[in-house]
């Protein structure tokens, strides 16, 4: 079976791109975690603080493995780099607003964004996991199937937790609770 080619050059975008993003959800669910009125969140959001300062580590060891340096930036400015300093200041706003309901409700808001985010780039890291050569490719396939999965299921379920907590806003009966397993309902077209 031929190796497929990828960019090398988009490849290190990518990278670079990656290690921003993880380093910028750090900031989000940093104050995310002050916004937190339950414990079930606060909980969750030190974890996904946790796994975005190991996954910056690993995407640094990825860029070591792919011999990119580190201090040169990317070709084009990261969303990530841009979005967060924003959605940190939206978070801030409401916390002092003193609604604690609403500053929660945004930091779900941030938390489901910058995982989505997140999940993006490790899915397309993933893709170019098969095809790459070399010490790259070793890193690359030892870290990327145990992450993809993670962000998926963390991805969705961000999700679920902004859609519950805007359910709860609007006093809408939950119709089960949220739990991994559980998929989100579909809006109904009128």
């Amino acid at each position: 079976m031929p190796t497929k080619k990828y960019n090398v050059s988009a490849l290190e975008d990518l990278l670079h791109q990656t290690l921003e993003t993880e380093a910028s959800a750090a900031l989000v669910y940093q104050t995310a975690i002050r916004c937190a009125t339950r414990d079930d969140l606060k909980s969750e959001w030190q974890e996904y603080l946790e796994r975005a300062r190991t996954h910056h580590e690993i995407v640094s060891d990825l860029c070591q493995a792919a011999q990119i340096q580190l201090h040169e930036r990317p070709t084009h400015p990261t969303l990530a780099s841009h979005l967060a300093p924003v959605m940190v200041s939206a978070m801030q706003a409401a916390l002092a607003a003193a609604d604690a309901q609403a500053a929660q409700r945004k930091a779900s808001e941030c938390v489901a964004l910058a995982k989505t985010h997140s999940r993006q780039n490790w899915a397309l890291l993933k893709e170019v996991g098969s095809p790459a050569s070399g010490p790259l490719q070793q890193a690359m396939n030892q870290r990327l199937e145990e992450i993809d999965h993670a962000e998926f299921s963390q991805a969705r379920q961000s999700a679920r937790r902004y859609h519950e907590l805007w359910r709860e806003f609007l006093e809408i009966p939950a119709a089960a609770p949220v739990t991994p397993a559980t998929p989100i309902p579909q809006a109904t077209v009128l």
